[in-house]
């Protein structure tokens, strides 16, 4: 997912008309939003959902499926961790 606001390339632009543009804009904006709710809303609840990954890790720790998850989760909080360190939060 990105966050940045996305644009309309300008080969799209000229392969598009105004109404097609419209269009595409207007969807861009529409899911460019969504985008950003569902970053705030993993922000605001990375707390809980850190709760309860830690139990079910806990509960589920031989599992191939956690050892799966966890490939998938530790690269993640690298980044997070050091985000937040570089932010000086």
């Amino acid at each position: 997912m990105r966050i940045a606001k996305p644009e309309i390339s300008d080969e799209l632009k000229q392969a598009c008309s105004k109404s097609e543009l419209a269009e595409v804009q207007r969807w861009i904006e529409v899911h460019h939003a969504g985008d950003l709710l569902k970053a705030e809303f993993a922000a605001r609840t990375l707390a809980e959902q850190l709760e309860l990954a830690n139990q079910w890790f806990t509960a589920n720790a031989e599992s191939s499926t956690a050892r799966t998850v966890v490939s998938e989760v530790l690269p993640q909080w690298n980044t997070l961790r050091a985000t937040l360190k570089r932010k000086a939060f």
